[in-house]
């Protein structure tokens, strides 16, 4: 049985939460993967760094110009590989292939007014990779999503700074029982620095 190891930056007050009942997934259309629980992991980039910096530039809502936690964590969790099957690696071409192969399959559905329908009933005002990868689990059973991307932290987001290049590997997991609820642990908490509270 091989383990991935996954680090995932939060407010602190949910490290309690998540330890008793494991993680909760959430969603929403503009999150890269689909539906899942996000986790850095390790390849070119630092996966506990990742985190942390996620953890400390999300804590500013910058909607109504508030900050949401003063105390950030970072906690780390294992999650099992259980069938290579259901497992999307978008780091090699296999994965690549896989995808762009159902983008196609998807794409032209919609050239057919097969999938108009369920568009318009489920309020879909476009076609996201996220929409994609949400196909792809229910018909291939896919419970875990690894990509390389390029996320915005604190300074990326204080200087605009866009990027195709990625500077991270995520991963996202859909499936709630594959993450070992004994493997959750803390691996590093900190305060918020004040310089960073405005995004």
């Amino acid at each position: 049985m091989e383990i991935i190891e996954g680090y995932h930056g939060t407010d602190y007050n949910n490290f309690q939460n998540i330890k008793n009942n494991n993680f909760v997934i959430n969603y929403n259309r503009d999150q890269w993967l689909g539906k899942g629980v996000y986790f850095f992991i390790k390849d070119f980039n630092n996966p506990i760094s990742d985190a942390e910096n996620w953890a400390i530039a999300e804590s500013w809502d910058n909607d109504n110009k508030i900050r949401k936690y003063d105390k950030y964590i970072v906690i780390k969790a294992e999650i099992i590989k259980e069938d290579e099957n259901k497992i999307l690696d978008l780091r090699n071409n296999d994965g690549l292939k896989i995808f762009n192969y159902y983008r196609g399959l998807f794409i032209n559905s919609l050239k057919e007014n097969k999938l108009l329908a369920k568009r318009e009933s489920e309020n879909i005002d476009e076609i996201t990779d996220a929409v994609i990868f949400e196909s792809m689990k229910e018909k291939l059973g896919i419970d875990i999503i690894i990509n390389q991307t390029y996320i915005k932290f604190t300074t990326e987001r204080v200087r605009n700074i866009k990027s195709l290049v990625p500077n991270t590997v995520i991963m996202s997991v859909s499936n709630i029982k594959i993450i070992k609820k004994e493997s959750i642990i803390k691996i590093g908490d900190g305060f918020v620095p004040k310089k960073h509270s405005k995004i």
